[in-house]
């Protein structure tokens, strides 16, 4: 219960108008449903590709007014693919809220 007290009374001298959320999702183009409803007696059919599949990477940055920036690449995310995001997209709008 201190940390949870000592971080609220930390959290209350910071302005949360300067906070910036990040987040990443990924989606593959080879998922597929773990669940389905079908008619009695019939087969769930999910097709998707066999070998040719892609990841879709989705990278955004939120504040309490709404998004700042949001980005979609065809490829996965790694360190150097995020500090580039974070120098090209992100740098300008964090700038701006200063």
């Amino acid at each position: 219960m201190k940390k949870r007290s000592d971080f609220r009374m930390w959290m209350s001298g910071v302005d949360v108008e300067q906070l910036v959320f990040l987040d990443e999702a990924a989606a593959h183009t080879a998922m597929s449903r773990t669940h389905s409803w079908v008619k009695k007696g019939t087969s769930s059919i999910d097709p998707r590709p066999c070998v040719h599949w892609h990841m879709l990477t989705m990278v955004g940055a939120v504040t309490v007014r709404g998004w700042l920036t949001f980005t979609t690449s065809w490829t996965t995310m790694n360190g150097a693919r995020f500090t580039d995001w974070v120098r090209t997209k992100l740098a300008g709008f964090v700038d701006a809220l200063e």
